[in-house]
């Protein structure tokens, strides 16, 4: 089942923004630009529209990105695109947001996206993001192997010269959803990290 189909007539990841970036939030200063990389039906888009950031949200599902147009009464930039055909311009964003996204893309474009974030963050911003970790059980299927899964601390590398606020590893337990019903396993890996000012 497809995600336009599960986002039709379900709210499938609730309505509160994801933990991480709910602690992020009063650690901005001034509240500026927000991306939110694979916003699905746009949980994380809409709380940072609703703090008073001005919110671009990507996601390929049309069905997605039609919650968020009419969750924010259209003030909210909805792009409906593969996130690794989306241009970050270089310096721009408060925050970017990637959660649970990476693992559906080729590793290559993974990594680019991890890049183009690191550019496209400004100077004190804020970046959050969750994967999966070669851990993961979905990882042994043949068909994932180039995909997006990170090994043990790959993730915490890439941001060597940031600050890291907070970072994890860890298999965790999901007690099933829409799509995937059945209690099963994940490894993930999170990340909040802030970009220093250039001296």
């Amino acid at each position: 089942m497809g995600y336009d189909e599960l986002y039709k007539n379900s709210n499938v990841w609730g309505a509160k923004p994801n933990a991480y970036l709910a602690s992020v939030v009063p650690l901005i200063r001034e509240k500026g630009r927000f991306l939110d990389l694979g916003c699905g039906q746009g949980r994380d888009a809409i709380f940072m529209w609703e703090q008073g950031f001005s919110v671009t949200a990507v996601d390929v599902s049309e069905e997605g990105i039609k919650n968020v147009i009419a969750q924010s009464k259209g003030e909210i930039n909805a792009v409906c695109q593969n996130i690794e055909g989306f241009h970050i311009a270089p310096n721009t964003y408060t925050a970017i947001n990637a959660w649970n996204v990476l693992q559906f893309l080729k590793k290559g474009d993974a990594l680019r996206i991890v890049r183009s974030m690191q550019e496209g963050v400004a100077d004190n911003g804020f970046l959050i993001i969750s994967g999966f970790t070669v851990d993961d059980p979905a990882f042994q299927n043949q068909s994932n192997k180039d995909k997006g899964f990170f090994e043990k601390d790959e993730l915490k590398k890439l941001f060597n010269g940031f600050k890291i606020i907070r970072y994890e590893e860890k298999v965790i337990h999901d007690q099933g959803h829409l799509g995937a019903e059945q209690p099963h396993k994940h490894g993930i890996v999170r990340l909040i990290a802030q970009k220093s000012a250039i001296k």
